[in-house]
């Protein structure tokens, strides 16, 4: 199942406290070059009123903020570990550590009446709300024309753009200092295609599908494909939105069956970096498509609607378990035993088994105990069927495991998959701390030396004495058999079984150096571990160590070098910025918040336009 935990790792090395004067950089708010307010006047009439100039959602309980007001801010307290209040907010995140600067602190968390902020930054009430890293200016897209204007204007004006439509990233890539945001959110248009064909490609064929646009949820999209009995390779967590999710490759409760959700693109309207719009498919601008199927969102252009195969709905069956220690003594038991069941996993996707698990510490009144536990989905399969795999697991706790591990495990079906989905999955707790994240993709040749994974695990999970929040979440999706379709995913997704990501939390109010350290200790001992035992293989794009000095091997693999081409091509310019993202080697961010060009590239155009062609521009 999902972490219920991902926020703000310290963006190490990348970072730049300042570059000489003639650096080319990003317009940014009080520089000379900012739109004065008449330009934004103007820029928000030609798109019929839709900019905002939104504060951040925790502001109303600042006493000093002009819209303070208490009974706004305790609603805001009592929905900011909601993921779904973030996505209908314009410029709140998942992650709100990204909101701060590069120390990681939030710039303005909700606080209770005594300066305390809700997850326990003693000083937030103090150092007072700000604007942080939240994007200044937000235009609410409700069509392609809206997005079309808004990406001419910030070229013409260099302003930096990011594109959100629930911020739910983790890397912080959907807000950004003095950016203007595109927030695709309200396009929410959904189309069913009971036969579907790219007709510009002779040898595609009809198939079932379904058109979603850019602000559609997982959920959304499983509850309308289940009204036709179908359903299309999505998420885990029913807030997340599509259009991120598939650029980053995709993975879901259906993936290890139907492919990852950059298997599944058949078409996509995007809006180029030059205001351009084009539809893309395997026959019309293949690169564009290529680059869009795993190579990373907010990288090519902003994706306005998607067309992804859809598929009868399976019957399924789910797999709840729960493995615990019986006493704070049984560290070392609780990881060789959880150990041996990882070795079982290969065998278990072989069979048809796909879902998420994870490794927590529990506070209980007895004390803290560890825990793995996982949701597993079988489709098409009896509930018999599902006792079959687990028995021989079931035959291992009961032998050896009585006198240390306490396990539970329950089996349930239902006649589709968005049924069994409604009753296993909800959306998990988000922005209740911070602290680094890591991610590594397991082959089945790691999970095969039961010892040396048992000490890996105990390296990289929560600990017995460790702090609360300190966990693994497992993603047991990776494809069983990958399409063998050209896109631009990291190959190493082919030979995986299951993905770790580990999260190191840190307290709320730590010192940038304390953060540091906290940053420093995933990249290069816990992550490192993992790497350790699978050399060769890599990381997932939307769940991974932002401070990973080779992230460009470890997020695409051979695939970097043709995405930084199409990167070239499709925005030379360096329109579209985001963190570890294909070309964002081009650029620096700064202290102060601001994005330079980085050493040793040449100064980027700002565009060519002036202020009358811009507004004759919109389409």
């Amino acid at each position: 199942m999902r972490a219920a935990i991902f926020c703000f790792a310290v963006f190490l090395s990348i970072a730049s406290s300042g570059l000489a004067q003639e650096t080319f950089c990003k317009c940014r708010p009080k520089s000379p070059c900012w739109p004065s307010t008449f330009d934004w006047a103007r820029f928000n009439a030609s798109i019929s009123g839709r900019l905002l100039h939104p504060s951040p959602p925790a502001a109303v309980c600042y006493p000093d903020q002009p819209h303070y007001n208490t009974t706004t801010c305790q609603k805001v307290r009592s929905q900011w570990f909601s993921s779904e209040f973030h996505a209908t907010d314009p410029i709140s995140l998942d992650s709100p550590g990204w909101s701060g600067n590069i120390s990681g602190v939030p710039s303005c968390p909700p606080i209770l009446e005594n300066g305390t902020s809700i997850t326990g930054d003693p000083n937030a009430g103090v150092r007072g709300c700000q604007q942080g890293h939240y994007s200044q200016y937000v235009v609410n897209a409700t069509s392609i024309a809206d997005i079309v204007t808004a990406v001419r204007f910030a070229k013409w004006r260099n302003l930096r753009l990011v594109v959100k439509n629930t911020g739910h990233d983790f890397l912080g890539r959907s807000t950004g200092y003095g950016a203007l945001s595109i927030w695709t959110h309200h396009l929410k248009n959904i189309t069913y295609h009971e036969s579907f064909n790219v007709g510009h490609c002779p040898s595609s064929s009809a198939q079932t599908a379904a058109t979603l646009g850019a602000g559609v949820q997982v959920g959304e999209m499983y509850e309308a494909l289940e009204k036709y009995g179908m359903t299309m390779v999505g998420g885990a967590n029913p807030t997340v939105g599509v259009m991120g999710w598939f650029q980053g490759g995709g993975h879901g409760p259906l993936s290890s069956t139907y492919g990852m959700g950059a298997h599944n693109l058949l078409q996509a309207t995007v809006v180029l970096p030059s205001g351009e719009v084009v539809v893309t498919d395997d026959c019309r601008y293949p690169d564009l498509f290529y680059a869009l199927r795993g190579g990373g969102g907010g990288s090519f252009g902003v994706v306005v609607s998607a067309t992804m195969k859809a598929f009868p709905s399976p019957r399924t069956t789910h797999h709840t378990f729960v493995l615990s220690t019986k006493g704070t003594q049984y560290q070392k038991e609780f990881y060789n035993t959880a150990a041996w069941i990882l070795s079982q996993f290969p065998a278990l996707k072989d069979a048809g088994l796909q879902g998420y698990f994870g490794f927590r510490k529990i506070v209980t009144p007895t004390g803290p105990t560890l825990n793995l536990n996982w949701g597993f989905y079988l489709f098409e399969k009896s509930a018999g069927s599902m006792e079959a795999l687990f028995q021989p697991i079931r035959n291992a706790l009961t032998t050896e495991g009585n006198s240390t591990l306490n396990y539970f495990s329950r089996v349930a079906s239902a006649p589709t998959f968005y049924q069994q989905y409604l009753i296993s999955s909800s959306p998990q707790p988000v922005a209740t701390m911070t602290g680094a994240m890591g991610g590594w993709l397991m082959p089945r040749s790691a999970l095969t030396d039961v010892s040396r994974l048992a000490r890996t695990l105990e390296i990289v999970g929560p600990t017995m004495d460790g702090p609360i929040g300190m966990h693994i979440s497992g993603h047991f999706s990776c494809p069983n058999n990958s399409p063998n379709i050209p896109i631009a995913l990291n190959p190493t997704w082919n030979n995986c079984v299951v993905n770790l990501v580990p999260f190191e939390p840190v307290p709320d109010g730590s010192s940038p150096e304390i953060r540091e350290a906290n940053a420093r200790k995933m990249t290069f001992t816990k992550n490192q571990a993992l790497k350790d035992i699978a050399p060769y293989s890599g990381a997932y794009f939307n769940e991974c160590d932002v401070n990973d000095p080779t992230w460009r091997q470890t997020t695409f693999g051979p695939n970097y070098e043709k995405l930084l081409s199409i990167k070239r091509l499709y925005d030379p310019n360096g329109l579209l910025y985001c963190k570890n993202c294909v070309g964002s080697e081009q650029w620096q961010e700064q202290i102060d918040g601001g994005l330079c060009q980085s050493k040793g590239w040449g100064m980027a155009e700002m565009g060519d336009g002036d202020d009358d062609e811009f507004v004759k521009g919109r389409e």
